[in-house]
């Protein structure tokens, strides 16, 4: 694969990259509690000798995150600082995901009548470092990084702290740190990973054989990974085959002809979890061009061609999103409660700092069944959330906006 093909399919991986967890209800269902789903429950089968009740549970409710209209983010108002210059400098303004998360800032920042300033970093972590250094020097009050990894920008981080300019990041899956950026807001692709194992083991009647992929370059795919095959190894009736690994490098022909190496020496496989939809571009064809009818795909990005197949039937039958919006605007008032100096906010019961920031940031799962009720956007479209139209007069309580 060329270089330009390795660093596209980097970039899209700044779609996902980076969701907190859904609601308390949510968490009590990952223990076990809650109803049977009608979107999934139609795979189960009746001579399962495990109980799918709390899987089916957790699958449907995650399924039905995408048209929940709850809020589950901060109720502690605040008077917000008016007309900040702010520097947001995005990964790449080509990128649909990164420049999508850079324009959701801007729109929710300029509620609060900030002069915001979008840059380029074009993908390059060196662009990038030069943007942070130019806009401390250059007058600007608050800079946000939206899809960038504070330690390819360590030296910009470094300039703004000494002029003491607080960096806030935006799915980056990061936990703050004094040399790196004061907050980063994501979803918590912990809980989404249990999320997508659920799935799997329902769509599967309780008899999965996962085959996943874990891409170690991202801390979000570990943790994403992780949390499937554990979810799917506690199911007593399914099996995880050892985990295999993938780089962003690894995505072209050559992985669908491996994975297909891979069917073809277990036959017994029916699940396979490439982890975020530029690989699973590269699969879902290979797949159904070897002829696995039995073998179901799952990855995530819910990009509008891995869509398309779910919608089909072809191969992929389930993708994991988040709320690009709702993460935008928790970045903006993370970012406004640290410039009037009052705390930050911090979803209880989450541990991970690298998601402990996210404001509820809603994430979900896409089925066959779901996109029944939500349209697949256009080409670098992003699935919306019910919640999303509420978040203007929501966040605008908060801040003390009439």
């Amino acid at each position: 694969m060329n270089s330009h093909t390795r660093r596209g399919a980097r970039l899209r991986m700044s779609r996902w990259l980076g969701m907190v967890g859904l609601c308390v209800a949510l968490l009590a269902l990952i223990a076990g509690c809650g109803s049977s789903s009608t979107s999934t429950a139609a795979n189960a089968s009746a001579n399962s000798s495990t109980d799918l009740t709390s899987y089916q549970a957790l699958a449907n409710q995650a399924e039905h995150s995408l048209t929940s209209t709850t809020f589950n983010g901060p109720t502690v108002a605040f008077h917000a600082p008016r007309d900040i210059k702010l520097a947001v400098i995005a990964c790449s303004t080509s990128v649909s995901g990164c420049l999508s998360g850079a324009n959701g800032v801007k729109k929710a920042a300029e509620l609060l009548n900030w002069k915001v300033t979008v840059f380029n970093g074009n993908a390059d972590p060196s662009t990038q470092n030069d943007l942070i250094e130019q806009a401390v020097n250059s007058g600007f009050q608050a800079i946000i990084l939206v899809s960038i990894q504070p330690n390819t920008v360590a030296s910009g981080l470094a300039a703004a702290n000494a002029r003491k300019i607080p960096v806030g990041s935006d799915t980056a899956a990061v936990p703050p740190s004094p040399g790196g950026v004061a907050y980063d807001v994501d979803a918590d692709w912990s809980t989404a990973g249990k999320g997508i194992g659920a799935l799997i083991v329902a769509q599967s009647g309780g008899h999965a054989n996962l085959l996943d992929f874990k891409d170690k370059e991202f801390q979000s795919q570990v943790d994403l990974s992780t949390a499937v095959t554990a979810e799917v190894a506690s199911c007593s009736t399914c099996k995880v085959q050892p985990v295999q690994p993938v780089v962003v490098a690894d995505v072209g022909p050559s992985l669908g002809v491996r994975v297909v190496n891979l069917l073809q020496k277990d036959s017994a496989i029916n699940f396979v979890d490439m982890g975020f939809d530029p690989a699973a571009d590269v699969v879902v064809p290979a797949i159904k061009q070897a002829g696995f009818s039995n073998v179901k795909l799952v990855a995530a990005n819910a990009e509008p061609q891995n869509l398309e197949w779910i919608k089909q039937g072809e191969v992929q039958s389930g993708d994991l999103t988040y709320s690009f919006v709702y993460a935008a605007y928790a970045t903006v008032d993370q970012m406004a409660r640290l410039l009037a100096h009052k705390p930050l906010i911090k979803t209880p019961g989450v541990s991970n700092l690298a998601y402990a920031y996210g404001e509820g940031t809603p994430w979900g799962i896409i089925t066959q069944s779901g996109l029944n009720g939500v349209p697949i956007p256009k080409a670098n479209g992003n699935i919306a959330f019910a919640i999303e139209a509420k978040l203007p007069q929501l966040y605008g309580h908060l801040w003390g906006v009439s």
